[in-house]
């Protein structure tokens, strides 16, 4: 592939938003790689409140390919990341997470990916704590070699990515932009009550698959920030009712029930923590709402755990939660 042809090919989108420092460090990482390759950084500031936008204009002294964008009011992560996704005019886009860093001196792989034909690549990651200065999962997805899928593959793909909800993870999206961005195939309003979260890029990215083919990199090529979130009221909407609500809108793009109720990938534990901290956070919340118990893709026993723990008494929701916690370590 020849260099002159690298700009055209490949561009890096990351919708930010009041996260200057951590977008600092992603910049710092992707900058030495983009700046060689001459691949363009497409940013999208959806109106910060903080130094966001100076981060962006001194990383654009390092690297003249930055194209930055401020909203003049907040949109929300669903508008601004179909924003950032769609400007680019580049054959392949990357979704990047604001508060991520790439490992730069493997990266070369993706340029090979790309060169054999595959319409979209995911990357497997190493899980940091907050600030990156300690490993809490040197592979997040263990496999020991890359990973082909060949067209008709999308459910395989969906399952074996499910692992700690690995399929909603922006950072580890590339695929050809017209895949993610078909405007013959409207999004569903309704699939994005709480868009406010980052399940956005599942839908784009698994919608978007069906019929491509693809491949998955063993080797980590990410730093993901682990726990950058503070709790709060939302947690049981962003966590568990954003995730199956973004699975659910895959079923009418060719994806079966079974396979989508696979992909909620939450066991008891896991269930039980979410629901417990969110009850922690807001005594008030209902846990087995309507939406748990009509839901077409949350197994029995997710529903059954979920009520147990609606109905429990408030003075005993710490202490479960803290047994919870330490059976989860």
């Amino acid at each position: 592939m020849k260099l002159m042809d690298l700009g055209n090919l490949l561009s890096i989108c990351i919708p930010t938003y009041n996260r200057g420092e951590y977008l600092r460090q992603c910049l710092d990482s992707l900058i030495p790689w983009a700046k060689e390759n001459g691949f363009p950084i497409y940013i999208v500031d959806d109106n910060s409140a903080d130094h966001t936008e100076q981060v962006i204009l001194d990383a654009r002294q390092k690297y003249g390919g930055i194209h930055y964008q401020r909203n003049s009011e907040n949109l929300g992560m669903y508008l601004n990341t179909l924003k950032v996704v769609s400007t680019p005019g580049t054959e392949y886009v990357w979704m990047m997470g604001d508060d991520d860093r790439v490992i730069t001196q493997d990266l070369h792989s993706i340029l090979e990916y790309i060169e054999n034909g595959a319409d979209y690549i995911v990357l497997n990651s190493i899980a940091c704590n907050s600030t990156m200065e300690s490993v809490k999962r040197p592979k997040i997805i263990r496999c020991d070699k890359d990973l082909e899928y060949a067209v008709g593959m999308h459910e395989k793909l969906l399952s074996d990515l499910s692992t700690w909800a690995y399929h909603g993870f922006m950072s580890s999206m590339i695929a050809r932009k017209d895949m993610l961005v078909n405007e013959s195939v409207p999004y569903a309003e309704e699939a994005f009550q709480y868009y406010k979260n980052n399940w956005l890029p599942l839908i784009m990215f698994y919608r978007g698959i069906v019929g491509k083919k693809g491949i998955f990199r063993c080797k980590p090529l990410i730093e993901n920030r682990a726990d950058s979130r503070h709790l709060k009221k939302t947690f049981w909407e962003l966590s568990v009712i954003g995730r199956v609500t973004a699975l659910e809108s895959l079923e009418s793009s060719g994806y079966s029930r079974n396979a989508l109720r696979e992909a909620v990938g939450l066991g008891a534990l896991d269930i039980a923590y979410f629901a417990l901290n969110s009850k922690k956070v807001n005594r008030e919340v209902t846990l087995c709402n309507k939406f748990v118990k009509d839901s077409d893709i949350i197994s029995r026993r997710f529903k059954v755990i979920t009520f147990l723990i609606d109905h429990l008494p408030f003075f005993f929701v710490g202490i479960v939660a803290e047994i919870i916690e330490k059976l989860k370590e």
